[in-house]
Protein backbone atom coordinates (compact mmCIF):
# COMPACT_ATOMS: atom_id res chain seq x y z
CA UNK A 1 0.00 0.00 0.00
CA UNK A 2 1.36 3.55 -1.07
CA UNK A 3 1.18 6.14 1.52
CA UNK A 4 0.34 8.57 -1.42
CA UNK A 5 -3.10 9.76 -0.99
CA UNK A 6 -3.39 10.23 -4.64
CA UNK A 7 -2.26 6.57 -5.86
CA UNK A 8 -4.52 4.58 -7.73
CA UNK A 9 -5.80 2.53 -6.00
CA UNK A 10 -4.62 -0.43 -5.94
CA UNK A 11 -5.85 -4.01 -7.00
CA UNK A 12 -7.71 -5.46 -4.48
CA UNK A 13 -9.01 -2.33 -2.93
CA UNK A 14 -12.52 -1.47 -3.32
CA UNK A 15 -13.58 2.22 -5.32
CA UNK A 16 -17.15 3.24 -4.06
CA UNK A 17 -18.72 5.00 -7.11
CA UNK A 18 -22.30 6.55 -6.01
CA UNK A 19 -24.44 8.03 -8.37
CA UNK A 20 -24.82 5.63 -11.68
CA UNK A 21 -26.33 7.52 -14.16
CA UNK A 22 -24.31 8.03 -17.47
CA UNK A 23 -20.83 9.48 -15.93
CA UNK A 24 -21.22 7.31 -12.91
CA UNK A 25 -21.83 3.95 -14.72
CA UNK A 26 -19.23 4.42 -17.71
CA UNK A 27 -16.57 5.29 -14.98
CA UNK A 28 -18.24 2.14 -12.36
CA UNK A 29 -17.82 -0.32 -15.67
CA UNK A 30 -14.18 0.93 -16.61
CA UNK A 31 -13.23 0.75 -13.20
CA UNK A 32 -14.43 -2.59 -12.59
CA UNK A 33 -12.89 -3.65 -16.52
CA UNK A 34 -9.30 -2.04 -15.34
CA UNK A 35 -9.60 -5.09 -12.50
CA UNK A 36 -10.42 -2.65 -9.30
CA UNK A 37 -13.45 -3.77 -6.94
CA UNK A 38 -16.27 -1.49 -7.83
CA UNK A 39 -19.38 -0.89 -5.56
CA UNK A 40 -22.06 0.75 -7.16
CA UNK A 41 -24.66 2.58 -5.28
CA UNK A 42 -27.92 4.31 -6.68
CA UNK A 43 -30.81 5.89 -5.80
CA UNK A 44 -33.04 3.65 -8.26
CA UNK A 45 -32.07 0.34 -8.35
CA UNK A 46 -32.48 -0.11 -12.01
CA UNK A 47 -29.48 2.18 -12.70
CA UNK A 48 -27.09 -0.87 -11.35
CA UNK A 49 -28.08 -3.86 -12.50
CA UNK A 50 -25.76 -3.67 -15.80
CA UNK A 51 -22.98 -2.74 -13.47
CA UNK A 52 -23.56 -5.91 -11.51
CA UNK A 53 -23.61 -8.11 -14.50
CA UNK A 54 -20.39 -6.27 -15.52
CA UNK A 55 -18.93 -7.55 -12.18
CA UNK A 56 -19.65 -4.27 -9.91
CA UNK A 57 -20.86 -5.09 -6.13
CA UNK A 58 -24.32 -3.10 -6.18
CA UNK A 59 -24.89 -1.63 -2.45
CA UNK A 60 -28.25 -1.39 -0.96
CA UNK A 61 -27.11 1.69 0.79
CA UNK A 62 -25.12 4.69 0.17
CA UNK A 63 -23.55 4.11 3.41
CA UNK A 64 -22.89 0.38 2.35
CA UNK A 65 -20.65 1.23 -0.18
CA UNK A 66 -18.97 4.11 1.17
CA UNK A 67 -17.98 1.76 4.25
CA UNK A 68 -15.07 -0.06 3.01
CA UNK A 69 -13.77 1.67 -0.15
CA UNK A 70 -10.25 3.29 0.06
CA UNK A 71 -11.36 5.47 -2.82
CA UNK A 72 -14.81 7.06 -3.02
CA UNK A 73 -16.35 9.11 -5.93
CA UNK A 74 -19.73 10.63 -6.34
CA UNK A 75 -21.45 11.26 -9.42
CA UNK A 76 -24.61 13.31 -8.07
CA UNK A 77 -26.31 15.69 -9.73
CA UNK A 78 -26.65 18.75 -7.29
CA UNK A 79 -24.69 19.89 -3.73
CA UNK A 80 -28.26 19.40 -2.10
CA UNK A 81 -28.02 15.42 -2.95
CA UNK A 82 -24.48 14.87 -2.22
CA UNK A 83 -25.06 16.51 1.00
CA UNK A 84 -27.91 14.12 1.28
CA UNK A 85 -25.98 11.56 0.77
CA UNK A 86 -22.73 11.79 1.79
CA UNK A 87 -24.31 13.32 5.62
CA UNK A 88 -27.02 11.36 5.87
CA UNK A 89 -26.22 10.31 9.19
CA UNK A 90 -24.58 13.48 10.15
CA UNK A 91 -21.46 12.56 9.13
CA UNK A 92 -19.70 10.32 6.53
CA UNK A 93 -18.81 6.58 7.21
CA UNK A 94 -15.31 6.84 5.14
CA UNK A 95 -12.71 4.24 6.36
CA UNK A 96 -9.57 5.40 7.47
CA UNK A 97 -7.62 7.41 4.74
CA UNK A 98 -10.02 7.20 2.17
CA UNK A 99 -10.24 9.46 -0.40
CA UNK A 100 -13.30 11.15 -1.87
CA UNK A 101 -13.98 12.76 -4.90
CA UNK A 102 -17.33 14.61 -6.35
CA UNK A 103 -17.44 14.87 -10.04
CA UNK A 104 -20.43 17.00 -11.75
CA UNK A 105 -20.77 17.44 -15.16
CA UNK A 106 -22.38 21.38 -13.94
CA UNK A 107 -21.25 23.71 -11.17
CA UNK A 108 -22.97 21.81 -7.73
CA UNK A 109 -21.82 23.87 -5.18
CA UNK A 110 -20.57 23.28 -2.23
CA UNK A 111 -21.23 20.64 0.31
CA UNK A 112 -21.49 22.86 3.67
CA UNK A 113 -19.57 20.56 6.06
Amino acid sequence: MTSDPLAAPEPGRTVAVLGTGIMGSAMARNLTAAGLNTTAWDRSPEATARLAAAGAEVAASAQEAISGARVVITMLPTAEAVESVIFADDRPAFAPGAAWAQINWRPAGRPRR
